[in-house]
């Protein structure tokens, strides 16, 4: 079998098929409560019995009874310890599996709301682009009826032809077909 253990700082753990188990060791004890002052006290005393526990989320326990030593449960611990690492493992696999899809759709879901804030910054400047175009067609209307009230005038004032012509050169950069 490839099953180990080692201890560190963090305790004793079993390694089995690459799962790691934290566990512990020990003699419970049995815990006596004296009353001969005020307060009641209590005191603790040895069992002379053992217990291997599961230092994890759920605690599982074996200990000695009084007719079964934990020494002759040892198979049945390493083959409960060797299922539980199999389906640790395949929890695991399942888990990271779960976890690579949920990542790739909500990849395909951001992906998607990009298209969609991409799309409506385009419409945004299609309807900008729509009033620009609106707003120099009255201008250039405006002009048109300038020119055509002003005439006379238009003809023999060079300062009013500048400014006409300046008009059209700002109306151009504002026209979205043409800037």
């Amino acid at each position: 079998k490839t099953n180990e253990y080692y201890a560190n700082d963090n305790g004793t753990m079993l390694i089995i098929f690459g799962e790691t188990f934290p566990i512990r060791v020990r003699e419970p004890r049995r815990r006596i409560m004296k009353t001969d002052g005020k307060w009641p006290e209590a005191q603790y005393r040895p069992t002379g019995l053992l217990s291997l526990k599961l230092d994890d989320l759920y605690g599982y326990e074996w200990k000695d009874t009084p007719n079964v030593k934990l020494e002759s449960k040892l198979a049945h611990i390493l083959a409960n310890l060797e299922l539980r690492a199999e389906k640790e493992k395949r929890e695991r696999k399942e888990s990271e599996s779960w976890r690579q899809e949920y990542e790739r759709k909500r990849e395909l879901d951001r992906q998607l709301e990009l298209e969609k804030m991409d799309e409506l910054d385009t419409f945004k400047t299609l309807l900008s682009h729509a009033k620009r175009w609106d707003q120099t067609q009255k201008l250039r209307s405006y002009l048109k009826a300038f020119v055509n009230e002003h005439k006379e005038q238009y003809k023999n004032d060079l300062e009013m032809k500048e400014w006409i012509k300046w008009a059209n050169e700002k109306v151009d950069w504002f026209d979205p077909l043409i800037n």
